[in-house]
């Protein structure tokens, strides 16, 4: 069994990327793994503010927000899922936020060993989902994390266009073969 943390950063409810988070947790669960998410929006996260406390405060954070109730779970995840609509070709601010305040990663060692990408968007093609693929290997590198899967969707213009598409049971399959 896995301890899974999954980032849910769409600022829309029940959108396309919530549907495949919960594909993906569904599958997740079969599998028996412990899966705890996280729904951005409705959290109050401030980015970071460059002030480096945590480098003299063992990667505490200055920062007092809700923020801290994802650095606790992280304390015991064993892989972290990332799932984001793309905003001109990267991640709503809000989860921009959230990825920005990992920085206390520097001196803080979280037990994330794995990372997987969930992304969606409007704009057929793979054109605009490079840049945050790009963005979110680079983050696997700096952190020294395994990539498990990244499911890219494109073409994605309403907010149910995802119904019947085959990422979702990819998602499931993802999240049923982590043991």
């Amino acid at each position: 069994m896995k301890n899974i943390t999954v980032l849910l950063g769409s600022p829309r409810e029940n959108g396309n990327s919530d549907k495949l988070a919960k594909a993906f947790m569904s599958g997740a669960k079969k599998a028996g793994n412990q899966v705890n998410d996280f729904n951005i929006r409705d959290m109050t996260i401030g980015g970071c503010i460059g002030c480096e406390y945590c480098y003299d405060h063992f990667g505490q954070c200055s920062q007092h927000d809700e923020m801290l109730q994802i650095y606790e779970n992280l304390n015991k995840t064993d892989i972290l899922v990332i799932v984001s609509p793309v905003y001109f070709q990267g991640f709503p601010s809000q989860l921009k936020a959230v990825i920005d305040r990992l920085y206390v990663a520097e001196n803080r060692l979280f037990p994330i060993s794995s990372a997987i990408l969930l992304i969606t968007y409007a704009t057929p093609g793979d054109d605009m989902g490079i840049a945050t693929i790009d963005y979110f290997k680079r983050l696997l590198k700096y952190h020294g994390w395994n990539n498990e899967g990244i499911i890219a969707v494109s073409g994605l213009d309403g907010r149910d266009d995802i119904v019947g598409n085959m990422a979702l049971e990819y998602a499931s399959q993802i999240g049923e073969s982590i043991i």
